[in-house]
């Protein structure tokens, strides 16, 4: 994580307090904010950094698939992973469990995650029986805090469990002082994989990249970095 601006030192210092802990996390910011490279920070430095880092994006997850997947199957189908049967809850005991975009889980599963954070068990879709597990969550919501309550579906009892620490991620355009140390870091990283090496930027070309606000924030100006390295516009 690079970065001058005051904004982003109040994110990092709330990730160094993160790291000491092992309560659940709520980051809040705009697509392409980084919500995810904090999060595997605070994995990669925290007390569960040697258990496994798992993820489950509710948006790019079948609706009426999310429990199965995050709390297992009690009737896999033949040929299926052990995975289908743990869920992703059992596969990140011991480590991280990242739910990106908590906000949109179905109301159920909402239920069922907060009452497996209070006691520490999971119990598989079919099944009778509940497992013990521990892991320590870390969630993200497009939406700014201020906004959770009122425009989201996110139930007021999981907020509260979740925002034991809560971590608001600034958008590039509040943070233009950083753009010049992102984007000697993507380039760095993108003249690594070879191909097209940048060596320099024009001023013309800087100018254009600090005057644009950038809505899709860091991941955006990524983008277009890597554009440049491919020989596109």
């Amino acid at each position: 994580i690079v970065t001058r601006s005051p904004g982003m030192r109040t994110v990092l210092d709330k990730v160094r307090i993160a790291c000491g802990n092992n309560s659940p996390v709520l980051i809040s910011g705009e697509p392409g904010t980084g919500k995810e490279m904090v999060a595997r920070t605070i994995h990669l430095n925290g007390l569960e950094k040697e258990g496994p880092f798992v993820t489950l994006c509710v948006a790019a997850t079948p609706r009426h698939l999310i429990e199965s997947e995050l709390f297992g199957d009690g009737h896999p189908p033949a040929g299926s992973t052990g995975l289908a049967a743990v869920g992703l809850c059992g596969a990140a005991d011991g480590g991280t469990l990242f739910i990106e975009g908590v906000d949109e889980l179905p109301d159920n599963c909402q239920v069922k995650l907060l009452k497996t954070l209070e006691d520490g068990m999971v119990r598989s879709v079919g099944s009778a029986e509940s497992v013990s597990v521990h892991f320590r969550l870390i969630a993200s919501t497009g939406r700014t805090l201020s906004d959770i309550r009122g425009q989201s579906n996110l139930r007021e009892d999981l907020l509260g469990r979740l925002s034991a620490l809560s971590i608001e991620m600034p958008p590039l355009r509040a943070r233009k002082e950083d753009i010049p140390l992102l984007v000697d870091q993507f380039v760095r990283e993108l003249n690594q994989r070879g191909g097209r090496q940048i060596r320099t930027i024009s001023p013309e070309a800087w100018e254009v990249l600090n005057e644009y606000d950038w809505p899709g924030n860091a991941q955006e100006l990524r983008n277009a970095i890597e554009a440049a390295t491919a020989g596109g516009s």
